[in-house]
């Protein structure tokens, strides 16, 4: 498991530097965006299919030791608190340099791995079978990612009219996406037309059809 965890983020380090070498190549342009977005998710993906082949990297993804969830923690303060910094302080008074964005760049590619496997260590913990809450979001897990992006842009884009301190836009702004995405599916589930357009015709694995009727002691079988 150690050796798992170990591969993996050398493997994240050195790909954080792919997407700026893409777009160095490529340019600034459509293909050359389409491409780094491409290029800087990919290990993500690699390594999940990696896991669900492997039992060795099955186990230290979603079924990880303590340490490792609570690493997952510590890596994701970190790089709320580098953004957090570079907000207040490298934009406008511009005190940041080179090494600043290696870091950054880095702490990037971990976060989103390490915090993945503090969140499925979570689950694994708290659920002997098919809880209601997970079944849930596993349900609306695809709608929520295609959806996402574009609350994000508008309400980053209202939050520039703001001057509010960089902790509280992150909180905010994380809070109005949760609660939009999770919007979003109870429509796109209550829909024929819209299940058949973004999750295949049908909810998976089922949800009870009260809204934002969830109870975590509830099984399915």
């Amino acid at each position: 498991m150690v050796m798992s965890f170990a591969c993996a983020t050398i493997f994240l380090i050195i790909w954080g530097f792919v997407p700026s070498v893409v777009t160095r190549v490529i340019g600034k342009n459509f293909i050359g965006d389409q491409l780094y977005v491409f290029s800087y998710y990919l290990p993500f993906f690699l390594i999940g299919f990696v896991s669900y082949r492997v039992n060795g990297v099955f186990d230290a993804v979603f079924r990880p030791d303590t340490i490792m969830m609570v690493l997952g923690g510590a890596v994701m303060v970190a790089f709320v608190a580098l953004h957090i910094y570079e907000v207040e302080y490298c934009v406008t008074q511009e005190a940041c340099g080179s090494y600043f964005k290696v870091v950054d760049r880095i702490l990037a590619m971990l976060s989103g791995f390490f915090v993945s496997i503090t969140f499925y260590g979570i689950v694994y913990r708290c659920s002997s079978g098919y809880n209601a809450f997970v079944s849930y979001f596993v349900s609306g897990s695809l709608v929520m990612y295609l959806f996402h992006l574009p609350f994000l842009l508008v309400a980053g884009y209202a939050f520039t009219f703001l001057e509010w301190p960089a902790w509280m836009e992150i909180l905010a702004l994380n809070l109005i996406v949760f609660f939009a995405v999770v919007l979003t599916f109870e429509i796109v589930r209550r829909s024929r037309v819209l299940r058949f357009l973004f999750n295949g015709g049908r909810v998976s694995p089922k949800v009870s059809s009260g809204l934002f009727n969830i109870r975590f002691r509830e099984r399915f079988g």
